[in-house]
């Protein structure tokens, strides 16, 4: 069987193999090499959850690598986990606002590749209206069939049967990462964030995970707030490009961002495929 770097590899063209030094699964992508899938995190999974030194590449390799390193005192991004073992508990003021949002009449579903249609919409708007460009539905169709280092799963939120919040989250050796979270516009002042993000608690502690990930966010932000209030633990993202650390944003193209918003969402969706095939 296949792993799934090599599975992308033979999709894009690319050289599949190990980054070198390392023993990450990795795609060279246009001269970078690139570890998959798990952007965040230089090795997969995170255990034993320690600093771990960024590796000694040579000078003349390009190259990305992303791990937790406590050391680093204003990361750019940060990952926020909630520790299962021993049983997590919530504030009382957290547990109203879960209470609520079961009020209204929100049910989840979690699935695999059955999903996949209901999960892409909803995941690619959302990701429009924030002015980014969304993963082809081909990356997730791959991620879903070929996972082998353990399972990829997708939630969906329903309402009334209509899909209103999606997700598709990564569970192996006792930890569950929500990876990618979307909700509609619709549906976020009536606590759906909190009704799905406690079905997916739920969800990590009947796989047996020892820790939940709420996945990736910027330090301070709304989405980093909102996380904290469940007892999260932040945990530093150290993202290195040519053997420098980078502490701020290194996308030269996000000021693009409020041009995307704009734009209509098929040609947004195209380029998005564009962009997989050279980044990804």
């Amino acid at each position: 069987m296949t792993s799934l770097a090599e599975r992308l590899a033979e999709s894009l063209g690319a050289k599949a193999g190990k980054l070198p030094g390392t023993d990450v699964p990795a795609v060279l992508l246009h001269g970078q090499w690139v570890s998959l899938p798990h952007l965040s995190y230089g090795k997969w999974p995170p255990h034993p959850y320690i600093n771990e030194p960024a590796p000694s590449f040579g000078s003349d390799l390009s190259w990305h690598w992303r791990g937790t390193n406590d050391s680093i005192k204003n990361p750019y991004k940060l990952t926020s986990w909630l520790y299962l073992k021993p049983e997590c508990s919530f504030s009382g003021a957290l547990q109203k606002k879960i209470k609520r949002a079961k009020q209204q009449a929100f049910s989840c579903k979690a699935g695999g590749l059955e999903l996949l249609n209901e999960f892409w919409p909803v995941y690619a708007h959302h990701i429009h209206r924030l002015g980014s460009l969304p993963l082809p539905k081909r990356f997730f169709r791959v991620l879903l069939e070929g996972f082998d280092e353990g399972k990829a799963e997708i939630i969906l939120l329903y309402q009334q049967g209509q899909v209103r919040g999606a997700a598709c989250n990564l569970f192996v050796s006792g930890f569950y990462e929500n990876a990618w979270f979307a909700t509609q516009q619709s549906v976020q002042n009536k606590g759906v964030s909190y009704f799905m993000h406690d079905f997916m608690i739920q969800r990590a502690q009947h796989l047996g995970a020892e820790i939940y990930s709420f996945g990736r966010s910027t330090p301070h932000s709304g989405v980093h707030q909102f996380k904290r209030q469940w007892g999260t633990t932040d945990i530093p993202l150290a993202w290195y490009e040519n053997g420098g650390l980078i502490a701020e944003n290194p996308y030269l193209l996000r000021p693009l961002g409020k041009l995307l918003k704009y734009m209509p969402f098929p040609l947004v969706a195209h380029l998005g495929n564009w962009a997989f095939k050279r980044i990804y």
